[in-house]
């Protein structure tokens, strides 16, 4: 079944909650949205190909999404990939340091 990668996404925010941290983004033409936590801002091949650093993959309902990820100090950045109905992986957003 053919398809094309979504366009580019965008992490809109990423903010320290009580509960952990809450990331806002949006993936315009997704299904699913993949959420990357990063020890750094670097976000290439070798992070996306490390589970390690899969916080979720979410189905994407609207242009626009959010997910706290529970359990979390705070540290690091995050960073989405977009998928269509296909699975085909979009370039990654930037990655966001998270506002305390």
């Amino acid at each position: 079944m053919p398809g094309e990668a979504p366009e580019q996404p965008t992490v809109v925010s990423a903010r320290s909650a009580a509960d952990g941290v809450q990331v806002r983004w949006r993936a315009r033409g997704a299904t699913s949205v993949a959420l990357w936590h990063l020890p750094d801002e670097e976000i290439g091949q070798a992070q996306l190909a490390d589970g390690r650093h899969l916080v979720a993959v979410v189905r994407a309902e609207r242009a626009a999404g959010e997910i706290v990820h529970e359990g979390v100090d705070g540290s690091g950045f995050y960073a989405v990939t977009a998928y269509d109905r296909t699975w085909q992986q979009s370039e990654p957003s930037g990655a966001v340091a998270v506002r305390r």
